[in-house]
């Protein structure tokens, strides 16, 4: 199951999951689209194990406790953003933290005439 190995799940976690759906093993699975199709459980701990693993990176959380970084995971939900739309705009407060885990995104920055630019 390439999604789980890309997303670096324990591999106990896997093979529950592969335990479970043995035609996991011979499936593509290479989306979280597939993961959706697992029971809520396995569900849960695989998401939450991706998200411990993105707040691992983060240089600001990176001497924050297991129980502070549980506790944000908690609080993550995984959001899909058409192409186009805004994130936030310039001059924005911030209320939020976002995680790209695939695409990409542009930072457009306004000059002084107020033309954005990249």
């Amino acid at each position: 199951a390439a999604v789980l190995q890309f997303y670096k799940v324990p591999w106990g976690l896997q093979k529950q999951v592969c335990t479970i759906y043995p035609n996991v093993l011979e499936a593509s699975m290479h989306d979280m689209q597939e993961v959706s199709e697992l029971p809520e459980y396995l569900q849960e701990q695989i998401y939450t194990h991706i998200k411990l693993n993105l707040l691992h990176a983060v240089p600001l959380l990176k001497n924050a406790s297991d129980l502070c970084q549980a506790t944000i995971a908690t609080r993550m939900t995984r959001i899909l953003v058409p192409p186009a739309e805004y994130l936030m705009r310039q001059d924005e407060e911030g209320d939020c933290m976002f995680f790209l885990v695939r695409g990409m995104v542009e930072m457009l920055v306004k000059d002084e005439h107020g033309i954005e630019k990249l």
